[in-house]
C-alpha cells in the first residue's frame, strides 16, 4: 500500500531537471495524502513533462469526481483489466518522484509508522496512471493519478503485504512509453530492488495528515537497510 510520501521540493529539484529540464514546480509537502495535488510526470510528443494532479483517480467515464472506494492505489493485479484503470494503463503511464513515502506495519504496540527512503537520499520514481475527467456541471477539466501497488519484495514483507511499484532508471523509457507493449510495463511487477533501502521509524505525527514539515519524515530509533538484489 502506498497512502502517504514525503513530496520534499529540495530532494527532488535535481532529479527533476534530470527527467523534464525543469525544477520541481510547487512547494514541499512532506505528508502527501490522497485527494491532494501532487507532481507527476508524464509523456507527451515525446519529452517527458511534470504535471500537477489530484492523487486520487478519476476515470473519463466518470458522473462525479468523487467515487464510492478508495482510488489512489491501483492493484498490479487488477490494474490492466479493471474498467476503472485499464485506459490509463495503455495509454497514460507515468511516475511519482518522491522523497520516499510512509508505511505503518503492525506490531503488538499497536500500528507503527515507518519511513521507506533511499539509503543514498535520491529519490524513488513510483510508478503511476494518470487520467483526465471532465465535470459534466462546469465543463472544468480535472487531472488525477493512482499509484499502483505490487506484492511486496521478500525484504519488505515484514512492513505491509503491498508496497508501490518502484520503477527504476533502466525500465523508465518503457514505463512511459505509451506506444511501447504493455509486456514491457508488466515486466515492472516482479518487485526488485537495485538500490539499498532505509527504513526508518517515525512518530505519530505524521498520522495526521494536517501536519506537513520535516518533522513527519524524521527518525524517532533506529532504522535498517534493506540491502539491493544482488547480480
Amino acid at each position: 500500500m502506498c497512502g502517504r510520501f514525503n513530496a520534499d521540493a529540495e530532494r527532488l529539484d535535481e532529479k527533476l531537471i534530470e527527467l523534464t529540464g525543469q525544477p520541481y514546480p510547487a512547494p514541499s509537502n512532506h505528508n502527501t495524502a490522497p485527494t491532494e495535488d501532487a507532481t507527476l510526470v508524464r509523456e507527451r510528443d515525446g519529452a517527458w513533462q511534470a504535471m500537477r494532479a489530484r492523487w486520487s483517480l478519476t476515470p473519463h467515464w466518470a458522473k462525479t469526481k468523487k467515487l464510492r472506494y478508495a482510488t489512489f492505489n491501483a492493484r498490479c493485479e487488477s490494474v490492466r483489466d479493471s474498467a476503472i484503470y485499464r485506459d490509463a494503463f495503455r495509454r497514460r503511464r507515468c511516475v511519482v518522484p518522491v522523497a520516499g513515502y510512509y508505511e505503518w506495519s503492525d506490531t503488538r504496540l499497536g500500528r507503527l509508522p515507518h519511513y521507506v527512503h533511499r539509503a543514498d537520499g535520491a529519490p524513488l520514481l513510483l510508478g503511476g496512471v494518470w487520467e483526465r475527467w471532465r465535470d459534466p456541471q462546469t465543463s472544468e477539466w480535472l487531472t488525477s493519478f493512482a499509484i499502483i501497488t505490487t506484492p511486496p519484495h521478500p525484504q519488505l514483507a515484514y512492513l505491509h503485504d503491498r508496497q508501490p511499484l518502484m520503477v527504476w532508471d533502466d525500465a523508465l523509457a518503457d514505463w512511459m512509453d505509451a506506444g511501447a507493449p504493455t509486456a514491457a510495463a508488466y515486466a515492472n511487477f516482479t518487485p526488485a530492488l537495485p538500490c539499498d533501502l532505509a527504513i526508518d521509524p517515525v512518530s505519530s505525527y505524521v498520522g495526521n495528515a494536517l501536519n506537513k514539515g520535516e518533522r513527519c519524515a524524521e527518525p524517532v530509533g533506529d532504522g535498517v537497510c534493506v540491502s539491493a538484489d544482488s547480480g
